[in-house]
């Protein structure tokens, strides 16, 4: 997989879905969205997309102040999962 421009975009997005996922005052999605784009200017896109989107997460989960916004989500899709597979 080659790290392209539009990788970029894909990146951001993810800033702004984990900070929903936490439940990020307006303050904190700017402080993770800037994180995100920190990342981004400081990386010179010779690595893959997936050592790319560690750094970026890195910086986002940092501002955000929550090292897994999605616990909340995950813990809810696996106690759905639990239920479906006791029927």
């Amino acid at each position: 997989m080659k790290t392209v421009a539009d990788c970029s975009l894909c990146l951001l997005k993810l800033a702004h879905t984990s900070a929903d996922a936490a439940g990020a005052a307006e303050e904190l999605r700017l402080a993770a969205v800037k994180g995100a784009l920190a990342a981004l200017a400081d990386d010179d896109f010779s690595r893959k997309p997936p050592a790319i989107a560690r750094a970026v997460l890195d910086r986002v989960y940092s501002a955000l102040g929550d090292p897994d916004p999605f616990a909340r989500v995950k813990r809810e899709h696996n106690r759905k999962a639990l239920e479906l597979s006791d029927r």
